[in-house]
């Protein structure tokens, strides 16, 4: 079919409820697609902000449970700074949570951030995220000030996903964190 890049996992993510997948043990490195080998897997940048956010992976399975969810578990974990599930995208999280996750993510040795959203979202009335014109507002500005960060002070570089697929070919299908 001549796919080169599927970009379709959303890490520590659930979506079985809705009867979508379940990426409860999905991680957000780079990596072959498998079993086609040929195909990068490029996720979502999807990870923990936290006390706890080392353990994140295995933690936030037990809290996210519907049971816990409908006490705001996740959200009393996140308000007291112990444990936060954050994903790189601007709908329904905001510029200081995804600094809070590159930030936490670059001390753990990523190195490639993959910033998502649906393109509806642009336009106000046609997602959730973006019901009018001041939210669209909102949503640039959290975009701008996210990127001022990832460029001015992280020192972040633009890569389409084409050019992370070259390079990642160009290294003998080894990404950095497989090293």
């Amino acid at each position: 079919m001549g796919y080169q890049i599927d970009a379709s996992i959303v890490p520590y993510t659930d979506f079985s409820f809705d009867h979508g997948p379940d990426f409860r043990h999905e991680t957000p490195h780079l990596r072959p697609f498998l079993p086609a080998r040929d195909i990068l897997e490029l996720p979502l940048s999807t990870g923990f902000a936290g006390l706890l956010r080392k353990r994140g992976a295995g933690l936030f399975p037990m809290i996210d449970r519907p049971l816990m969810r409908s006490v705001h578990l996740p959200g009393i974990f996140a308000r007291l700074g112990l444990l936060e599930r954050i994903r790189l995208s601007p709908e329904g999280q905001g510029a200081d949570d995804h600094i809070r996750l590159t930030k936490a993510m670059w001390d753990d040795g990523f190195d490639v951030f993959s910033y998502t959203y649906h393109s509806p979202s642009l336009v106000p009335g046609h997602t959730p995220y973006v019901r009018s014109p001041a939210d669209l507002d909102r949503f640039l500005d959290h975009m701008d000030r996210y990127f001022d960060f990832f460029f001015n002070e992280l020192g972040g570089r633009a890569a389409t996903p084409l050019t992370l697929y070259q390079q990642w070919q160009d290294r003998g299908k080894i990404w950095a964190a497989d090293l």
